[in-house]
Order: C-alpha cells, then sequence, then structure tokens
C-alpha cells in the first residue's frame, strides 16, 4: 500500500521517484529526486529529495533524507526559458546575424550563440559555428578583417 506521500506525487512523476529510491536501495548510494507533489490543498508544488541509505539489520533499508520546496526555482526558471524562447522567435525574425562572442583569457573566441540569419549570409548553420567558432569570421574579406579585429576586441 503506498504511502500518503507517494500518493500525492503526481502521477506522471512517481515511477522516477520509486526508481531513484529502488536504485538508491540496490546500491546503498545516495539518491535524488526532482517532481511535483499536490498538497492536501490541492496547490501542485516541485520538490526536492535528497536521500541516504543505510542498510539496516534483516536486510531492509533506512534512508535519512531531506526534500526542498523548490517550486519559486522552478517558477523562475519557466520564467526564464519563455524569455528566452520569445527572445529566439525575435532574433530568428531579424534580418543579419544575431551572435554572442566570448573572448576567454587565453585569446581563444567562442560563439555560444548565433542566430539563424548566419544560414543566409555565410551559408553556415547557427550549431556549425557554435562548434567552430573559426568558420564566422572565414566570411570576411580580407581588407574588412583587421578592423573587425580591433573592433571587437
Amino acid at each position: 500500500m503506498p504511502s500518503l506521500f507517494t500518493l500525492s506525487i503526481m502521477e506522471e512523476d512517481r515511477a522516477a521517484y520509486t526508481s531513484a529510491f529502488d536504485e538508491s536501495a540496490k546500491s546503498l548510494r545516495p539518491g535524488s529526486w526532482e517532481g511535483r507533489i499536490r498538497s492536501r490543498f490541492g496547490e501542485v508544488r516541485w520538490i526536492e529529495a535528497s536521500f541516504q541509505p543505510y542498510a539496516i539489520m534483516g536486510g531492509a533499508v533506512r534512508w535519512d533524507g531531506v526534500i526542498v520546496d523548490v517550486t519559486e526555482r522552478k517558477r523562475a526558471q519557466e520564467r526564464l526559458s519563455e524569455r528566452e524562447r520569445h527572445l529566439r522567435a525575435v532574433a530568428e525574425r531579424l534580418p543579419g546575424v544575431l551572435y554572442q562572442r566570448v573572448l576567454h583569457v587565453d585569446g581563444s573566441v567562442t560563439y555560444p550563440y548565433v542566430s539563424a540569419g548566419v544560414k543566409t549570409m555565410y551559408g553556415y548553420e547557427p550549431e556549425e559555428i557554435m562548434r567552430n567558432p573559426a568558420l564566422f569570421p572565414a566570411g570576411i574579406v580580407d581588407e574588412d578583417r583587421a578592423e573587425i579585429g580591433r573592433a571587437h576586441v
């Protein structure tokens, strides 16, 4: 018979919860799980559980653990993700290329973000530029390369 706590876990999240405890019991290693519960007042809350198993007499396992309400963090992450999706949608409609360039201490350059406009202008997929930053300036004509290099430093 499931405990009241287990029954409070949203049905879609129960399998992951059970799996986390099963794995912890088999390995006797610490575990963690993040999922949703429904409070007795009907409100859905996000929780994060961390637990340490201990073998006790007779082959049973006891866990010491902590459960933290992470609802506000999850809501903030969702708001941030929504803003990110919105900005990406705007960036994809802009003519030209929107990018984020990072000059690292060692002098190397990376592009964590490159908009889809790079395909039209340079013929590369954004992922290609992000994987191989040297491709991006490869499309710049030689006489402009020095000026652009000075502007980016």
